[in-house]
């Protein structure tokens, strides 16, 4: 049996649902794709309600993963939860701390690309 292929185990169906959608958006090395599963996982994680938070929490706990003890780490149970099994831990540390840059700076979710961008790609240095 493959690990993670059908998905994160336990928690409700409808945040599942939510996180498989975003998973089969996952690139494998593409650059267009890893923005628009980027841009995904963002726009999940500004929508993301107070219960749907603590659902997530569980299921990343359920599938292996530490939980967090701050509430801002949303953006990596995401990534972790979402990310093809290639993505080393480093580099979805890297993409879940841009992507929580851009959420404190409020970003959209359709300029996403221009901001990451603008502010010296993914995999740049936070400021």
């Amino acid at each position: 049996m493959e690990k993670e292929k059908s998905g994160p185990k336990g928690g409700s169906s409808k945040l599942k649902a939510r996180l498989a959608k975003i998973r089969r958006a996952a690139p494998s090395h593409f650059l267009n794709a890893q923005y628009r599963w980027f841009r995904r996982s963002y726009r999940l994680c500004c929508s993301l309600t107070r219960h749907e938070r603590k659902e997530l929490r569980q299921l990343h706990k359920a599938n292996g993963g530490v939980v967090p003890r701050k509430s801002d780490k949303v953006m990596r149970m995401i990534i972790d939860l979402t990310a093809r099994e290639h993505v080393k831990p480093k580099m979805k540390l890297r993409y879940a701390t841009r992507l929580a840059e851009a959420r404190q700076a409020k970003v959209l979710p359709k300029n996403l690309r221009d901001w990451i961008e603008s502010h010296g790609g993914i995999n740049g240095t936070a400021k």
